[in-house]
């Protein structure tokens, strides 16, 4: 069996390294660089990065010599991300002396199409968020949805899929019930329900309403009314969800 890609996202950049015993300028540097070089002895890969004009054509060919797909790659006018710093003897410890993020400060990456059906990705050295809207908005998108980041009160959190017991749309936001170390918690993603549910595994998610998602594994019980709409009691909640008709046939074995 041969083995399946894998999408790489984030920096490469020029090091200048000074060390007890030597010192080299302008070295390929840089998480998705080194990631890449490292993976591509294994699988092939697929590498996502900005890079500025000053970014030599040698340094891009010696990652496609590895099998490296730079297809992602983005090149803008500017200043390549740059780190200066020193070792000691150890050479465990790195002392930063200057960081130029250069055209890397406001890039937001874009998956190619043809890099969309990954299902192994690598997030190198990025923004947490941006990390989190890459996977939402292309990469690994074969791959169900796992994480959630959502507003509770004035804190982000980011909650585990496993977690949730259902999604309920309301207005222009999704509200999520889920569980806060094992404690009913509710709240609240600018992702529309229809976004997300395409992103859900259908095999543990289920919409059950036009408004309402819900976890098959939370389900305590359903309750059948005779007007062909039925409710669903969800473990460890006072909450009922309505089931319209149009969704009633997934319980009919219930």
């Amino acid at each position: 069996m041969s083995a399946r890609p894998i999408l790489v996202v984030g920096s490469l950049a020029y090091d200048d390294v000074r060390t007890p015993v030597a010192s080299r300028d302008s070295v390929l540097g840089g998480a998705a660089s080194y990631f890449s070089m490292a993976a591509s002895l294994y699988a092939p890969v697929r590498l996502v990065g900005v890079v500025g004009d000053d970014f030599r054509e040698e340094d891009v060919a010696r990652l496609a010599k590895r099998g490296i797909d730079t297809g992602g790659l983005e090149r803008r006018t500017g200043r390549s991300f740059r780190w200066r710093g020193t070792y000691d003897f150890a050479l465990d410890t790195a002392e930063t002396i200057n960081t130029d993020l250069g055209v890397f400060g406001d890039w937001r990456p874009q998956i190619p199409p043809q890099f969309t059906d990954s299902e192994f990705v690598f997030l190198a050295n990025i923004h947490p968020e941006i990390q989190l809207a890459t996977l939402q908005s292309g990469g690994g998108r074969n791959e169900a949805l796992r994480w959630i980041r959502a507003q509770a009160g004035k804190t982000v959190r980011l909650i585990a899929i496993d977690d949730v017991d259902y999604l309920r749309s309301d207005a222009k936001y999704t509200i999520v019930a889920w569980r806060d170390g094992g404690k009913p918690a509710e709240a609240v993603v600018r992702t529309p329900l229809k976004e997300l549910l395409e992103r859900l595994d259908a095999e543990q998610f289920a919409q059950v309403h036009r408004s309402v998602v819900v976890n098959l594994r939370a389900i305590s019980h359903v309750k059948r009314h005779d007007n062909e709409t039925a409710e669903i009691h969800v473990k460890g909640r006072d909450d009922v969800l309505p089931v319209s008709r149009n969704y009633l046939h997934l319980f009919r074995q219930m």
